[in-house]
């Protein structure tokens, strides 16, 4: 191989690698931010409140969570305890947990207008993006399970 020819091999390989590189971390980057839209969320089970099922309307931004100040989750409940309700909510999925391989990572929901209580949950995003399962394993005595679908 001429001089020439394997400088430009050399050059197009490490051209190329540093080009796939770059892919996989900008598809990284992207992968939280491809939940970004409005979400259903429908959650159930035992929290502090006794028996209780949710259905919330999520709008997520591309880091996951909404403006700090702006509620981005509108949730209306019935529990045993307080009967039915609705509140204003923030919905967070912590970027620094985001596994792109796995499509999981961990959230918080707040509760009772975000001033007395709250959820820490784990969630799996399915293959296509389109639905989430969340579950609650930090909480003691609290068994909430729900699934959310991208509108």
């Amino acid at each position: 191989m001429k001089k020439s020819t394997r400088s430009r091999f050399i050059f197009v390989f490490f051209t190329s690698l540093l080009l796939s590189v770059s892919v996989v971390e900008t598809a990284f980057a992207q992968s939280l931010a491809s939940l970004k839209g409005t979400w259903i969320l429908t959650l159930s089970g035992n929290t502090g409140a006794g028996s209780s099922a949710y259905h919330v309307i999520i709008d997520l931004d591309k880091t996951g969570s909404s403006t700090v100040l702006t509620p981005n989750a509108q949730m209306t409940s019935n529990t045993i305890a307080d009967g039915i309700g609705s509140s204003s909510e923030f919905f967070t999925i912590d970027p620094a947990t985001w596994n792109v391989k796995k499509r999981t990572a961990s959230a918080s929901l707040t509760c009772q207008n975000h001033t007395a209580c709250g959820w820490n949950l784990k969630i799996q995003v399915s293959k296509d993006g389109q639905v989430f399962n969340v579950v609650d394993v930090e909480n003691t005595n609290q068994t909430l399970v729900g699934t959310a679908v991208k509108q």
